[in-house]
């Protein structure tokens, strides 16, 4: 990955691996994955449903539950400090406070028994006291650009629409000014209009707060305007990354082009969307050479048969595979 200097470097993910074990043998959801987050940037991690996108984001604050995760190697350093070698109360004090997260579906993250006020309430007792007040939770919900904050702060989630839901959620996780916003799949389930004003809140609130945020998603078409860097992950590893602009204007591997063709462009005259042919593999069955090659349009003989190739840095560029190279 680039070398950054340690002021500048928020976050640094270093070979992180993390295994289920089933009765199929092991699952290697996290094989290997790298990357790192500077300060006051977007990283998007975008890939198919089921290729360990959300399990590398809740390894960053340990939440993976253990049994029956197993974190097999690797290193987490936030500011320097290794998040898999913290103590129960270290990760108490930095999980909401220094790595905040919006977790996917809204309406099932929000306990639907209290107040949405009050579940706000919660997080500032617990790493803010000092500004566990009304007048506050009001504050953190008009900064999320819900009108009149007051009485929206004395309903409960389902008295409020999913859009609302959604900033009631960032609202919860901006209580405590994390450094890190991690943002998992947040327009899910969400309509193209209100998936645009979150999207839009996200960066607009990034540049008032100044934080960094990990992107979730399987969409390619929503960090454009939003993400400095992309990270494309297939089947437990990074396959790509590079500069946002750059990589998606000038994709390389041949899974990242696959994505890019797959979204729906206005005007486009097409009797059927393009898709990508095949699964993603099954992670305890995984076969020798690129976990791509069985899907793959550019595939070669030794695909299948050499071990797949590292991921290498070339002029901010890097991508797994020796065929496509910046």
């Amino acid at each position: 990955m680039t070398t950054n200097s340690p002021t500048e470097v928020l976050l640094r993910v270093i070979d992180l691996r993390v295994s289920f074990f089933t009765d199929e043998g092991e699952v290697r959801a996290v094989d290997g994955v790298s990357f790192e987050i500077r300060r006051g940037e977007t990283l998007a991690l975008v890939g198919e449903s089921g290729c360990g996108k959300s399990v590398t984001a809740l390894a960053l604050t340990r939440l993976v539950p253990s049994p029956p995760g197993q974190y097999r190697g690797g290193q987490v350093l936030l500011d320097g400090e290794d998040v898999l070698t913290m103590s129960k109360q270290r990760l108490r004090e930095i999980r909401g406070a220094r790595i905040s997260y919006i977790f996917q579906e809204p309406a099932t993250s929000l306990n639907p028994v209290f107040r949405v006020g009050f579940q706000i309430k919660e997080a500032l007792q617990l790493h803010r006291p000092e500004l566990a007040t009304d007048d506050e939770v009001v504050r953190l919900l008009e900064l999320v650009g819900i009108p009149d904050a007051a009485q929206r702060a004395r309903a409960y989630p389902h008295q409020l629409s999913g859009g609302q839901q959604q900033r009631v959620m960032i609202a919860m996780a901006l209580a405590c000014h994390p450094a890190l916003l991690v943002a998992d799949e947040p327009t899910t389930a969400l309509d193209v209009t209100i998936q645009k004003q979150i999207l839009e809140l996200l960066r607009d609130l990034k540049q008032k707060l100044q934080m960094s945020i990990l992107l979730i998603t399987h969409n390619l078409g929503i960090v454009g305007d939003l993400a400095d860097r992309v990270a494309v992950m297939y089947a437990g590893r990074i396959v790509e990354h590079g500069p946002a602009r750059t990589l998606l204007t000038r994709p390389l591997h041949p899974y990242t082009q696959a994505l890019l063709k797959s979204i729906p462009r206005l005007g486009a005259q097409r009797e059927r969307l393009v898709s990508i042919p095949g699964v993603v593999p099954n992670p305890a069955r995984l076969t020798t050479g690129c976990k791509f090659h069985p899907r793959c349009p550019l595939v070669q003989p030794a695909c299948s048969a050499e071990p797949e190739p590292s991921l290498e840095e070339r002029d901010g560029r890097a991508v797994r595979c020796p065929y496509v190279m910046p």
